[in-house]
């Protein structure tokens, strides 16, 4: 779940161009934001530590959600206008 979650984070914040150092970068990427998350959440003890497997899949479906999301308010934006 860790890794899954790594790299889907990752793969949501470097964009572009599909090639083997952006999928290296990416992945680096993602497991650096999400251990820090991580560790965040268990410095600040806003959690139990045994809910941690739910946070882990709360920051998963974010990361998912996340460029779909963001297109969508892009389009709004610009329907506005």
């Amino acid at each position: 779940m860790v890794g899954l979650a790594c790299l889907i984070i990752g793969e949501s914040l470097i964009q572009g161009r599909k090639s083997l150092s952006r999928n290296l970068t990416a992945c680096f990427v993602g497991n650096v934001v999400y251990r820090m998350i991580y560790a965040i959440i268990l410095q600040t003890k806003i959690i139990n530590v045994q809910s941690l497997k739910l946070v882990t899949a709360l920051i998963v479906a974010l990361a998912v959600a996340a460029p779909t999301i963001k297109k969508e308010l892009s389009f709004q934006m610009r329907k506005g206008k």
